[in-house]
């Protein structure tokens, strides 16, 4: 078995510029500012997390409190080392490289999302390649039935992380985990089922956007809403 070890992560003493990948994108949604905070428990939403399978419709409510809890961005801070972010999931040197794509095959057949965390908006993609986001959805079928649920792919720009870290490739990835952490718990306090995907995404991510080097896939999760049968189960 062969196994690839990362570098050790090391802060620059200057930031390499760089620049953000730049979507193609048309229409704008501007999401509703979520009007509560879940019932739910910190400590209950977690000690009750599991991988649920089964996914209903998301409402845009759904859509907009899992975005807020996980991804939006809070605070900005222009410093000397670039830009800082806060959001509620952590990320090496504030710096949030992981782009959120979002998806529901089952309405919305071709289209693809992508969050805009200050706005609290999705921005239509425009311009990517059906045949390769055809073949990401076939391989994520094979992993879990998509049916109905929504899709969140984790997209990442390790430029970014690396403008800032030397050997940062680990860094990105320690990125996702967090994100995923983030949605399955979040998911679990708003009353929704939420399942990891194995796939990266990749190549099919990249290839969507033309073959670009500036992105990779670097998972994702399926979210929806409970099934009446399955509210009874928990």
């Amino acid at each position: 078995m062969i196994r690839n070890d990362l570098g050790s992560p090391k802060l620059r003493p200057t930031e390499l510029r760089i620049r953000d990948y730049a979507y193609r994108t048309s229409r704008q949604i501007f999401l509703p500012t979520p009007s509560r905070l879940p019932r739910l428990a910190f400590f209950e939403a977690i000690l009750k997390r599991r991988s649920r399978r089964e996914f209903c419709d998301l409402s845009i409510i759904d859509l907009s409190a899992v975005l807020w809890f996980t991804c939006k961005t809070l605070e900005i801070n222009h410093g000397s080392l670039g830009d800082w972010q806060h959001r509620c999931t952590p990320s090496a040197g504030g710096i949030h490289p992981i782009d959120i794509l979002i998806s529901t095959p089952a309405k919305s057949k071709g289209q693809v999302f992508i969050y805009e965390p200050i706005s609290h908006s999705l921005k239509l993609l425009s311009g990517i390649s059906t045949r390769f986001l055809e073949g990401l959805l076939v391989e994520m079928n094979e992993a879990i039935p998509i049916r109905r649920g929504t899709i969140f792919w984790f997209v990442a720009q390790f430029h970014k992380t690396l403008s800032k870290y030397k050997n940062g490739e680990s860094l990105v990835w320690r990125d996702s985990g967090a994100l995923m952490a983030t949605f399955c718990a979040v998911a679990e306090a708003l009353a929704l089922n939420c399942c990891a995907i194995g796939p990266t995404g990749d190549p099919y991510i990249s290839k969507m956007f033309g073959g670009t080097r500036k992105l990779r896939g670097v998972g994702g999760c399926l979210v929806g809403r409970r099934s009446k049968r399955s509210q009874k189960r928990f």
